[in-house]
């Protein structure tokens, strides 16, 4: 179990492989910029929807992006304590920047 750590920019290498990498047993939490592949029309959708890994976003760092999680399928909310979780039940963690 792998907690994918994506800050990447949608479109940029390290979004792709990492979304490439992911396997179903870990879990991409996307944080800043990586935000961004979640709003309407965005052209990582498919890329995203491809991924057999469990999605989550960080709240704080969608909120001042303006990308409202109540709206998006598919992807879990976590808070600042959801990450400390997050990073408490995972084997390993990688950083994509």
């Amino acid at each position: 179990m792998v907690l994918h750590c994506l800050s990447a920019t949608p479109g940029s290498d390290a979004f792709e492989r990492c979304l490439q990498l992911a396997g179903p047993e870990d879990t991409v939490l996307l944080m800043g910029d990586a935000g961004y592949a979640l709003l309407p029309n965005a052209d990582a959708e498919a890329v995203l929807r491809d991924c057999t890994a469990q999605l989550c976003a960080l709240t704080p760092e969608m909120d001042a992006r303006g990308i409202d999680l109540s709206q998006i399928s598919d992807v879990t909310a976590v808070d600042d304590a959801g990450f400390v979780r997050l990073s408490e039940i995972h084997v390993q963690q990688v950083a994509w920047y």
